[in-house]
């Protein structure tokens, strides 16, 4: 199947096609807290805001055959799986007074709504790596993160590098693309799930039920995470902050020769920790690790052809993987 460019276009791409400045701008401040938006698609949910996706099991084999003899009629192993979309969502407020007194209004609601959209996108980020998804008969107002979905050690996705105790991290290679990872947006959404809302002047209370006015703004965040490929996203577990350098790159380098082909980006999500460990590991392996620049012009560390990205959500503390 060739896919088409909106099926490969990230959450960068998907705004800039939209009219309004507002998405762009808080776009902006999301990727500061939260990288994993820099390449992975976004893909309109096929059902309002939830998508069904097609798993595909097993990749029938066919049979050889020589003139005048048939073969056997054949089918593929699938199964589908119904993913959800979340929302986050936060609320800015500037006195008014204070806004005009600052000579710019707008400019001061805009440096106050960045600071909270920032925060959220640190929610985010942290919600697609450690989300979990509630049961049928509760309110689901989650979604199953990374670390969920990979919660126990096996051969074909979760690796360890052996670390014990609960001063932990991991991370994780993805391969994205439509039939391997990517994010969902609410079906219907010209901007993405991403939204911002000017209710203009309003009344606030003080803590002693005072009145006074203030210009609010809201922001709402809606996305979600879909997996069609089971084996296009990886993580390596149980890595304490004194792992040696040069272990850790030869997991990684043979974790990434066990990653599906046909994506069109190969992606790395890790925190300043395992990123330490490896910028020692560059001084001892520079054939594997390099600098260059990601489809932006931003300098980015690479392994490889996998690109390095940051998500500080990824914890420090995490518990051995068994």
């Amino acid at each position: 199947m060739i896919l088409n460019a909106a099926d490969r276009m990230t959450a960068i791409e998907v705004v800039r096609l939209t009219a309004s400045p507002d998405p762009f701008m808080a776009l902006e401040y999301l990727i500061q807290k939260n990288e994993i938006l820099l390449d992975m698609p976004q893909i309109q949910c096929n059902q309002g805001t939830e998508h069904t996706i097609l798993l595909q099991l097993e990749n029938p084999e066919g049979m050889h055959r020589t003139y005048y003899e048939g073969t056997k009629t054949v089918s593929t192993q699938t199964k589908t799986k119904k993913e959800t979309t979340t929302m986050v969502e936060a609320w800015a407020e500037v006195d008014e007074v204070l806004a005009k007194d600052s000579g710019s209004p707008d400019q001061l609601r805009n440096h106050v709504a960045g600071r909270v959209i920032t925060g959220m996108g640190f929610a985010q980020a942290r919600e697609l790596v450690y989300g979990k998804r509630k049961g049928a008969t509760e309110n689901n107002d989650s979604l199953d993160g990374l670390a969920t979905r990979l919660g126990k050690l096996d051969s074909e996705n979760v690796f360890s590098m052996g670390g014990t105790g609960s001063k932990l991290t991991s991370l994780y290679l993805a391969a994205l693309g439509e039939n391997h990872c990517h994010m969902l947006y609410p079906q219907h959404s010209e901007t993405m799930g991403i939204e911002r809302v000017d209710w203009g002047r309003q009344v606030a209370q003080d803590k002693n039920k005072n009145q006074y006015s203030v210009f609010k703004d809201q922001f709402r965040v809606r996305y979600g995470l879909a997996i069609p490929n089971p084996f296009a996203v990886k993580r390596i577990c149980n890595i304490a902050p004194d792992t040696d350098a040069e272990a850790l790159v030869d997991k990684v380098l043979s974790v990434m020769r066990r990653m599906p082909s046909g994506a069109h980006t190969y992606v790395m999500y890790a925190n300043y920790t395992v990123q330490d460990i490896f910028d020692k590991a560059a001084r001892e392996k520079p054939n594997v690790m390099h600098t260059t620049t990601d489809p932006w012009g931003n300098p980015i560390n690479t392994i490889r052809n996998f690109r390095i990205r940051t998500v500080e959500a990824i914890r420090d503390d995490e518990t051995a993987v068994a």
